[in-house]
């Protein structure tokens, strides 16, 4: 973190003054598992796995923009 992004940090934490870092650590704790969890499973992926989850993401996109009005695409 650089010296400016400290001092915005410690001007935003003088608005919570009982802010304790490490019991937020403990709280964010069970996100940062699952998403450690998520992280090996995409690591140890196979290339086939990969590449149909790639196609399925690209159908999805083109269905979901098939039903949407022509100016209200998301993906197109």
């Amino acid at each position: 973190m650089t010296s400016t992004q400290t001092a915005r940090f410690k001007t935003k934490l003088q608005n919570y003054p009982d802010w304790d870092r490490e019991q937020q650590i403990k709280r964010n704790n069970r996100a940062l598992e699952k998403l450690e969890e998520l992280r090996q499973e995409r690591m140890n992926m196979s290339d086939e796995e990969a590449k149909a989850r790639e196609d399925f993401f690209e159908e999805f996109k083109q269905i979901l923009d098939n039903n949407r009005p022509k100016d209200a695409k998301l993906y197109s």
